[in-house]
């Protein structure tokens, strides 16, 4: 019986919520216009900090990725790190709480195929923009990505 009660226990506050995006990620951020900003999120699952950046996306089977409209402050550190360490994509840790109906896969996506450096992956790119509850650059940090391209 104890042995139940604590995987029950373990299931219930082990699961993460749907709604919220807690992972490792290539984002890069830019400005649109009309004092918006935008940033592209690549989220890389299951990071292994003892592998390189190339081998974590390279055992990906599909990418995904999210349009967002992040606040200026955000955006404009982003785009500081990226001269500054001369990276198009930058790896950090972020937290995304989406509206509590929502999840990722609940917004509409376009399938395409993008190059990191000399891999080709495909990805899903969801168009989240604003309708999200909160984004937070949880680390930064000074790897990443030099070139992205699409095919």
């Amino acid at each position: 019986m104890r042995i139940l009660i604590v995987l029950f226990v373990f299931l219930f506050f082990g699961c993460s919520n749907k709604n919220e995006i807690n992972e490792m990620v290539l984002l890069k951020g830019y400005y649109i216009g009309h004092k918006r900003y935008n940033a592209n999120i690549y989220m890389i699952k299951n990071y292994d900090k003892k592998k390189t950046l190339l081998e974590n996306i390279e055992k990906q089977d599909t990418l995904r990725s999210f349009f967002l409209s992040i606040p200026e402050e955000e955006a404009k550190i982003l785009i500081k790190q990226e001269k500054k360490y001369n990276k198009e994509l930058l790896l950090a840790k972020v937290h995304i709480k989406l509206n509590d109906s929502k999840e990722y896969t609940d917004y509409r996506n376009q399938y395409h195929l993008q190059f990191f450096d000399t891999l080709s992956k495909p990805i899903y790119f969801y168009e989240i923009f604003d309708d999200y509850k909160s984004f937070k650059i949880i680390e930064l940090y000074n790897n990443g990505l030099n070139k992205e391209g699409n095919l």
